[in-house]
């Protein structure tokens, strides 16, 4: 499928906010309380990828953001699961 980093929506907001489409979707992760593994092998993107802690989303920009679909975990999380532990489904173990 097409990367995020090419999205509409992500241009648009990072055009806003004069920032790299890759330093938004980290902060919007970020924002949204969720683990964030940027990666890279380039130095200048490493340290943009550092960058994201000294501004944040707008509402509306979260909103936007949060509204691209499809929005899909990278971990489902079923690994996780078992009758005798905490996690018995996975509505037991996302706090949806």
């Amino acid at each position: 499928g097409a990367s995020l980093l090419s999205h509409p929506t992500v241009a648009a907001v990072a055009q806003r906010v004069g920032r790299s489409p890759g330093q938004v979707l980290i902060r919007w992760g970020l924002q949204r309380g969720t683990s964030v593994i940027p990666k890279s092998v380039h130095a200048s993107r490493i340290e943009q990828n550092i960058d994201v802690l000294s501004w944040a989303l707008s509402e509306a920009d979260m909103a936007q953001l949060g509204a691209i679909s499809p929005q899909q975990r990278m971990i489902a999380g079923s690994f996780w699961l078992s009758r005798w532990g905490p996690y018995r489904t996975l509505a037991d173990l996302w706090d949806e």
